[in-house]
């Protein structure tokens, strides 16, 4: 559910709390002036009724944030508007029948009424429409943008084919060793290391099995027997191995047969 807008922010609930304030004394002024009765069931009724007026327009919220049509926005107007009446009605009645006090009927308080009444529910009603609209535009823009970056990426990995090397640098204290990729036996993982093997020596370094299934074409062996050896390439003669097993492709196919 969205936040209400009015509650999110005191720059917001504070000046419609001012609003209803000015609102209670505008149809107090009207109702003693208009009619001539007493001031205090005046205030009564300004009081109750215009806080009906700002329930009403308050619960419009959940009615116009959720459905985004032009005639929920008309249909919220007219039933607020009979609402708000019939919350006044109610509230004359019980003053003049059950409290007993003198008032003026209701009938001739009805145009003063929608003379404010009307037009506060039709400006709450617009503005909650005004935001609603603000933030599909907003989310529209933000899944355009989203779409267009999903596209930029996969495009950028299609234009990006698999780096594969050659020569592997391999630091020995001072030492730099250069080991060709050719000149490999089969690579032995030992945790976040590898151990390079070749004619000439072995080699540790730092890099993971992961690296080389990626960027290095060979047969790579991830079960712990060589039946289960999957080949990523086609270069014979060499294996490379997740764990320490240190059989050649020669001596696996002479099993394997």
């Amino acid at each position: 559910m969205k936040a209400h807008p009015i509650i999110e922010s005191p720059f917001r609930w504070i000046p419609m709390l001012v609003l209803a304030l000015i609102l209670v004394v505008f149809q107090v002024a009207l109702v003693c002036g208009y009619t001539g009765n007493d001031y205090l069931p005046a205030l009564v009724d300004g009081i109750v009724t215009i806080g009906w007026l700002a329930a009403i327009a308050y619960l419009a919220w959940f009615v116009v944030g959720l459905v985004s049509l032009f005639q929920t926005d008309v249909i919220m107007i007219i039933v607020g508007s009979l609402l708000w009446l019939a919350g006044s009605f109610m509230v004359c009645d019980i003053m003049v029948r059950i409290v007993g006090v003198s008032y003026v009927p209701f009938v001739q308080t009805i145009p003063f009424r929608l003379l404010f009444g009307l037009p506060v529910l039709i400006a709450i009603t617009l503005w909650y429409r005004l935001i609603v609209t603000k933030e599909e535009v907003q989310n529209q823009e933000l899944e355009k943008e989203l779409a267009v970056h999903q596209v930029n990426v996969a495009e950028q990995q299609e234009e990006s084919p698999m780096e594969w090397i050659d020569r592997i640098t391999v630091k020995d204290g001072s030492r730099i060793h250069l080991v060709k990729a050719d000149e490999l036996i089969y690579i032995q993982a030992c945790g976040d290391y590898v151990m390079l093997i070749t004619p000439t020596g072995e080699y540790l370094k730092e890099q993971t099995m992961k690296y080389f299934e990626t960027h290095l074409s060979g047969y790579i062996c991830s079960g712990a027997s060589f039946y289960d050896c999957e080949c990523y390439a086609d270069f014979p003669g060499r294996a490379f191995w997740k764990r320490n097993l240190s059989v050649t492709i020669e001596e696996w196919s002479e099993t394997s047969g």
